[in-house]
């Protein structure tokens, strides 16, 4: 997991069927800060707004996720990061881009396949799972699962690509 420190990635989502999402190669793409972030085909313009950093957050199994690029900064708090829509943590939550807290726990259930869950405890159902997963309009979103379906195959996951 420390390799995910060593430079940029590209995040794509990766479907309950296993294959990488459409045809095409996803990436998430920030619209500004407080917008949700929504999952597109990857375009070649966008490359630098496409990736993204992972750091270590204050916990060490928990983690933010930094976006690089072209992208605002807020003054006093540097880069801003994945985080949740007015800080709440519950099935349908939009993930947006923010200078709010937002870690994360990332773990590996295969070779390059990663899940990755809020690291706060859901407002709804605090004995679930919150893992951010894509809805249908491609909206990168807060979705609860029981602890019992944890190991599921509709648990979202994701596939994180280093930047050359």
């Amino acid at each position: 997991m420390d390799s995910l420190t060593e430079g940029p990635h590209r995040l794509r989502y990766v479907g309950p069927d296993g294959t990488e999402d459409a045809a095409g190669l996803y990436a998430t793409r920030v619209d500004g800060v407080g917008n949700p972030i929504t999952a597109i085909p990857s375009d070649p313009s966008l490359l630098d707004s496409e990736n993204w950093w992972f750091a270590k957050a204050f916990t060490d199994d928990h983690w933010f996720i930094l976006a690089q690029g072209p992208l605002p900064k807020i003054a006093g708090i540097g880069p801003v990061r994945l985080g949740f829509s007015n800080g709440v943590v519950k099935q349908g939550t939009p993930i947006v881009y923010a200078a709010g807290l937002g870690d994360y726990k990332i773990t590996s259930v295969a070779n390059n396949l990663y899940t990755i869950s809020a690291a706060t405890n859901s407002e709804s159902t605090p004995s679930a799972n919150n893992y951010i997963g894509k809805s249908l309009s491609g909206i990168l979103e807060i979705q609860e699962f029981s602890a019992q379906t944890s190991d599921s195959p509709s648990i979202p996951k994701w596939c994180f690509e280093k930047v050359q």
